[in-house]
């Protein structure tokens, strides 16, 4: 699943270039504790989809519960949506005396209405996703 999932990604990512549509810069803001990584966005129409992993930002760092805030921003960098996000697994565990660092996943599709995409803002935040 999560190989169809790749190549459904990199389809649309290939359609979004064909088209001539600029990609949209990616922003992370910086956090201790969390890193994420392998961002992928696509726009496909009015929806927007989001994929990536985040893994600690070193191995001995507590693991908090928290969430992704994911921002975007039209070309001239005003908010056109906002929406928070759960990565999965929870929490991400520890590996002790090991060079492998282990990560969650995330994937999120929003709904940008009528306007075009032209930045994505990634925020950590701690705590429980909010309602």
């Amino acid at each position: 699943m999560r190989c169809f999932l790749r190549v459904l990604l990199f389809l649309l990512a290939a359609d979004q270039f064909a088209q001539g549509n600029p990609a949209p810069k990616i922003v992370v803001v910086p956090n201790y504790s969390m890193v994420v990584t392998d961002i992928t966005v696509v726009q496909h129409g009015p929806l927007v989809t989001i994929s990536g992993h985040v893994r600690r930002s070193d191995p001995w760092t507590e693991t908090a519960w928290g969430y992704l805030e994911i921002s975007l921003l039209d070309g001239n960098g005003s908010l056109l949506s906002r929406t928070a996000t759960e990565y999965s697994p929870r929490p991400i565990e520890r590996a002790f005396h090991s060079a492998y660092q282990p990560q969650a996943v995330f994937s999120v599709t929003i709904n940008a209405g009528k306007g075009s995409v032209r930045g994505v803002k990634i925020a950590y935040r701690d705590g429980p996703l909010p309602d």
